[in-house]
C-alpha cells in the first residue's frame, strides 16, 4: 500500500517513501476511539506513525529485537501485537473493516522477521484489485473480486430455476392453489357484503329469504380458501426443502472434488455460509 507523502515525511532519517516495503493504516486508538494512523514496514524495523500530520508521534520497533508479529481479532475489533520476549506489546488497534489488510501485513512483518521475505519492495500493483472497475463499488470480499451489483442476475435465476425443474408438477399446483386461494378471498368479502346484504335481505333481491343456503355457501368458501391454503402451504414447504436439499447436495457434491489444501486457505469462509 502506497502511504500518503504527509506520512512518508514522518518516517525516521535516512527512509523515504521508496524504502517501504509495506504499509497498513489503522482506525482506532487503544481506547477503541477514532483515530487514523499508519504501520509502516522498513528493512529493518516497523514504524507506528498516530496520525497523518507534522508532529504525529512516531515509534520504531526493529526487527531484531522482536520475537514474533501476530494479528488477532478479539469481539468488535482487531489488534496487532509484538512479542519480545515471554511478553506480548500492543502495537496497534484497527476496526473489523481493516482486518484483511492488517493481518496481511501482520504476515508479511513475520515473514520478514524470519528473513522469509524477499528484498522486493511493495508496489500499488501488486496488491489485488478492492473496486469493481464497472461500477466503482468495492467488493464485499477483496479475495473475491465479485460485485453483487454487476452479477448477471439473470443467468443466476435460470440457474436457480433448474433445481425447479424435478418438480414441476408441484410448483405448477402449487401456482393454481395460490390462484384459487386468491380468488376465494376476493370471493368471500363479495359474498359477505354484496349478495347476503343486497340480495338476500333486501325484500327486492333475486335470492330474498334464502338465508340458510347462503350462509352455508359462505361457510363453504371459507372452508374452501383455508383447505386451499393449507395444501398450498405444504406443498410449498416440501418443494423448499427438497431444493434446498438438492442444492447442498450439489455444493458439498463440487467441495469434495477440490484439492485439500484449498481448504487450508479459506476454510472459515468457505464452511460458515456452506454450513448453514
Amino acid at each position: 500500500m502506497t502511504i500518503p507523502d504527509s506520512v512518508a515525511l514522518l518516517l525516521p532519517g535516512g527512509f523515504g517513501a521508496e524504502s517501504v516495503f509495506d504499509a497498513a493504516k489503522y482506525d482506532l486508538d487503544f481506547e477503541q476511539r477514532y483515530r487514523v494512523g499508519w504501520l509502516v514496514l522498513l528493512e529493518d524495523r516497523i514504524v507506528r506513525i498516530d496520525g497523518e500530520t507534522p508532529g504525529s508521534k512516531t515509534v520504531s520497533f526493529l526487527l531484531s529485537d522482536i520475537d514474533e508479529v501476530r494479528s488477532e481479532s478479539p469481539a468488535g475489533s482487531g489488534l496487532i501485537a509484538l512479542r519480545v520476549g515471554p511478553e506480548y506489546t500492543i502495537l496497534c488497534r484497527y476496526s473489523l473493516s481493516e482486518n484483511r489488510r492488517m493481518a496481511a501485513f501482520a504476515r508479511r512483518a513475520e515473514k520478514r522477521r524470519l528473513g522469509e521475505e524477499s528484498g522486493t519492495i511493495e508496489s500499488p500493483e501488486s496488491e489485488p484489485a478492492v473496486l469493481c472497475p464497472t461500477c466503482g463499488l468495492r467488493y464485499p470480499d477483496p479475495d473475491r473480486p465479485v460485485c453483487p451489483k454487476c452479477l448477471d442476475k439473470r443467468s443466476v435465476f435460470a440457474r436457480l430455476l433448474s433445481f425447479f425443474r424435478p418438480h414441476a408438477l408441484l410448483v405448477v399446483v402449487i401456482v393454481a392453489a395460490m390462484i384459487l386461494q386468491a380468488a376465494a378471498e376476493l370471493f368471500g368479502p363479495y359474498l359477505n357484503g354484496r349478495i347476503f346484504f343486497d340480495d338476500v335481505l333486501d325484500p327486492a333481491g333475486r335470492y330474498h329469504g334464502r338465508i340458510v343456503s347462503v350462509l352455508l355457501l359462505m361457510l363453504g368458501v371459507r372452508l374452501f380458501a383455508v383447505g386451499v391454503s393449507v395444501l398450498y402451504g405444504r406443498m410449498l414447504a416440501s418443494v423448499g426443502a427438497r431444493v434446498i436439499f438438492a442444492l447442498k447436495t450439489e455444493l458439498f457434491t463440487a467441495l469434495q472434488k477440490l484439492s485439500i489444501g484449498v481448504f487450508g486457505l479459506v476454510a472459515g469462509s468457505l464452511r460458515s455460509p456452506t454450513i448453514l
